[in-house]
C-alpha cells in the first residue's frame, strides 16, 4: 500500500503506474478530496488552539464580568 505523502508529492508517477495497470480511478479527485480533508483539519486545530489560549486566560481573570466575554467565544468554539 502506497502511503498519503507519496501520493501527494508524485501524483505523476502514481497516475502513470495507473495508466500502466489499465486501472480505472479517479485520482485528481482522490487529490482533491484529500486536500480538503487535510484544510479541515488545518481549521479544527487552529480552533482547538484559539480555545485552549482562550481556556488559560479565564483561569487568570478572577471576576465573572471580566471572562464572560471570553467564555461565551470559547463555548462558540466548542459548539463548531
Amino acid at each position: 500500500m502506497l502511503e498519503l505523502k507519496f501520493l501527494r508529492e508524485n501524483p505523476d508517477v502514481v497516475r502513470k503506474a495507473i495508466q500502466d495497470k489499465a486501472e480505472r480511478v479517479d485520482f485528481d479527485r482522490f487529490l482533491e478530496l484529500d486536500a480538503a480533508r487535510r484544510a479541515v483539519i488545518q481549521r479544527m486545530e487552529e480552533k482547538k488552539h484559539r480555545r485552549n489560549e482562550l481556556s488559560k486566560k479565564i483561569g487568570m481573570r478572577r471576576s465573572e464580568k471580566d471572562v464572560s466575554g471570553l467564555m461565551e467565544e470559547t463555548r462558540l468554539l466548542a459548539k463548531e
